[in-house]
């Protein structure tokens, strides 16, 4: 996976934990948290789309499965320490 450098800030109060819970892969942390946000997200969407029309759910279940485990994933990734 190609990757690409940026700069972001971060308040010291927050980016203080963040780098002690990293362990020292402060890139592959951030990663994850990104990754996690992007499927929180999506799975907001689905649940919007799931309300507005209750047939969507049979068609998209298998998607749904596949969000749920790239959630677990990225959790079991977290805890692992692995770089994301």
């Amino acid at each position: 996976m190609a990757s690409e450098k940026i700069t972001v800030t971060v308040p010291a109060e927050v980016l203080g934990p963040v780098r002690e819970s990293a362990g020292g892969n402060l890139s592959a942390y951030v990663t994850r948290a990104l990754r996690a946000q992007l499927v929180h997200e999506a799975m907001d969407t689905l649940a919007e789309d799931l309300e507005a029309n209750p047939d969507f759910q049979l068609a998209h279940d298998e998607w749904l499965a596949d969000m749920q485990a790239e959630q677990t994933q990225i959790s079991q990734s977290h805890r692992g320490g692995a770089a994301a």
